[in-house]
């Protein structure tokens, strides 16, 4: 995370999809959320102003087999960032965040499928464009995502 200090962001936004396998019933309401960590400064108000729009991630409850002792013993402190089922490195990246970190922290956290997900990538352009008041129309698709999930399709020869 250094190297987001180095370039002087102003604000840091982490886009990141969940498991939609492991949402709860609570959680329909929305395929989006927001967590900002506890030690992040305050959100600039052009951003908060426009938060109301998504709930705050309140994650579901562990089962005992899935937590670890120390995950159990910081449990009551309050300033452990949640568990983000599927995740990657989201979850990490926030627990780096400590008190000496001044850059205003956001994660908008969106439920989602393995898969093609071309439609939910265009979904978080419009959510953004919305919560930060911006004007993309489109987003260039990476390479990887012409090749399909599985990689490039084999020459039909191949089969007979």
């Amino acid at each position: 995370m250094d190297w987001i200090k180095t370039a002087n962001f102003k604000s840091l936004v982490l886009l990141a999809g969940m498991d939609t396998t492991s949402r709860t019933d609570s959680q329909m309401q929305s395929p989006y959320y927001y967590y900002t960590p506890p030690s992040s400064p305050s959100l600039p108000s052009e951003i908060s102003n426009n938060l109301d729009i998504l709930p705050v991630y309140q994650p579901a409850p562990l089962p005992d087999y899935l937590q670890t002792e120390a995950a159990k013993a910081k449990e009551g402190e309050g300033d452990s960032v949640p568990f983000i089922p599927g995740g990657g490195l989201t979850r990490r990246m926030l627990s780096s965040i400590g008190p000496e970190w001044k850059i205003p922290t956001l994660a908008i956290l969106h439920f989602v499928m393995e898969g093609d997900n071309r439609g939910d990538s265009g979904m978080q352009v419009a959510l953004l464009n919305r919560l930060l008041q911006l004007q993309i129309q489109s987003i260039k698709e990476p390479e990887s995502w012409k090749q399909g999930l599985f990689g490039s399709t084999h020459d039909g020869s191949l089969f007979g």
